[in-house]
């Protein structure tokens, strides 16, 4: 058993101011990367935001700056500029370039917060592009359900507007842990009933 009585005093002294140390050490790197991630989310909502006289090429080539400059550093975190970028090619009419940003996010992540900024990239293709179906064309079927928004698109395209807000809702009544596929056919539903009233 260890009696205290025999360490002298400046042991326990020295001990303690290394605790010391180890625990502000580790204080000050955490703040440090919690401080530079939170610069890191307020340049990109500069970017898109506060630099609203910028025309979005300046702001994708502020964007891919800013990438490259951190995707080394946090590589969890990037896919929110890398949501942006895709936002600003869309808004461009720049499909092509959106879809490869879009495979670039799903390239290392599948969890359900990544397809749901899937959906919505390929929905904001669709109503970007005057409803053309042919830049989804070039999406893959990577991720389950994919496939049946592709063919609710396909469905509205031909106008048969019936058919697939029935589909789309139908699927919503037995789709249940799902948040990304709720959350685009939602959207669709909400968008279509709102066009049909005025069409």
């Amino acid at each position: 058993m260890l009696n205290i009585r025999k360490i002298p005093i400046w042991g326990i002294v020295v001990f303690c101011i290394l605790l010391f140390l180890i625990i502000a050490t580790s204080i000050i790197i955490h703040y440090k990367r919690v401080s530079n991630i939170a610069n890191y989310y307020n340049d990109i909502y500069q970017i898109n935001f506060d630099h609203n006289g910028l025309d979005n090429r300046k702001k994708i080539d502020l964007l891919q700056e800013l990438i490259k400059t951190h995707s080394s550093n946090y590589p969890p975190y990037i896919v929110f500029a890398l949501f942006e970028l895709s936002y600003l090619y869309t808004a461009e009419n720049e499909f092509e370039k959106a879809i490869e940003v879009y495979l670039q996010i799903l390239q290392n992540n599948s969890i359900p917060v990544y397809y749901r900024c899937v959906a919505h990239l390929m929905y904001r293709i669709y109503s970007h592009n005057d409803n053309d179906l042919d830049p989804l064309i070039q999406i893959p079927d990577i991720l389950p359900n994919t496939r049946l928004i592709v063919e609710i698109l396909n469905m509205l395209e031909a106008e048969d507007y019936d058919n697939a807000l029935e589909t789309a809702q139908k699927t919503l009544e037995f789709i249940e842990n799902d948040q990304a596929l709720i959350h685009i056919l939602t959207r669709l539903i909400n968008t279509y009933k709102e066009n049909l009233k005025y069409n």
